[in-house]
């Protein structure tokens, strides 16, 4: 149901509630007087009588059951991700020959809060549909690509230009019912779904991952490394030579392995770091 339905049936809940309080507390008005003058408990309808008194003072609402008069909402704080999240550049949706929104531009970035707001039937899921179909060449909804296509249209089309970081893609997911789909990238057709969605949704997995994705960035913007990788790289390079000198059959090839990795050692640690944050 709806917001109003819903709201209907919380006033239902809530009257309903309050009422067996009320017989609650007026239960336990009319008793207590008897209760303080400590009936014996010898004969049945005075133990009944006490046994429905403490079962009435038992079902008192505790504090999970009551609603306080404000509610505070807190959203924890997400972990650390890329740049951009979402970019998107005159994007464009057609749907069996009807567009439904044109030369989209849209950019969404670590904590941005985006809300997509209209009347019934304007678009707005298959806004976000659109937007997963062109990255990963299917439907998050639907394996059947007669309900992404207009009754009565041959095909629907989704083109977008994909960027991340300074790579730029082209992808372009023809929908034809009966006859599959065409998926293509860079103006040639992908073989199939997996290479298709294989091309951008990694990059963005690594380029967003809190502990990769800054030292990925940091190396296509500057060439830079920071001092603890440089360190830990070392470290490893250091604990491989002594385990060359320790198994190798020849000393020489222990020497000719341990020289490589001294090099790329020296070139590692003087690569600028990457500017503070």
């Amino acid at each position: 149901g709806n917001y109003e339905e819903f709201l209907l049936v919380q006033a239902e809940r809530l009257a309903t509630e309050a009422e067996a309080e009320y017989q609650r507390v007026s239960f336990i008005r009319r008793e207590i007087d008897w209760i303080r003058r400590k009936p014996e408990a010898r004969r049945t309808k005075a133990k009944a009588r006490i046994d429905r008194f403490d079962a009435a003072v038992a079902a008192a609402p505790g504090s999970d059951d009551q609603l306080p008069n404000k509610l505070g909402l807190r959203l924890p704080t997400g972990p650390r991700l890329g740049g951009n999240i979402v970019e998107l550049e005159r994007v464009s949706k057609s749907l069996g020959g009807k567009l439904l929104f044109k030369d989209l531009t849209l950019v969404m970035k670590p904590g941005d809060r985006i809300g997509i707001v209209g009347p019934n039937g304007v678009g707005k899921t298959n806004l976000l549909e659109a937007c997963a179909t062109v990255l990963s060449g299917s439907s998050p909804r639907t394996s059947s690509e007669l309900r992404l296509v207009r009754d009565g249209a041959e095909a629907a089309r989704i083109a977008a230009r994909v960027r991340v970081g300074d790579d730029e893609h082209d992808r372009d997911v023809v929908l034809r019912p009966g006859r599959g789909k065409q998926l293509r990238l860079d103006g040639a057709p992908a073989r199939s779904v997996e290479e298709y969605g294989a091309q951008v949704p990694v990059v963005t997995f690594l380029l967003a991952h809190r502990r990769f994705g800054p030292m990925i960035r940091d190396w296509q913007a500057h060439g830079a490394v920071g001092r603890r990788a440089k360190v830990l790289a070392l470290t490893a390079m250091a604990a491989c030579a002594a385990i060359l000198f320790a198994t190798a059959p020849r000393t020489w090839m222990a020497a000719t392995g341990t020289g490589v990795m001294a090099l790329v050692a020296l070139w590692l640690w003087h690569r600028p770091e990457p500017p503070p944050r």
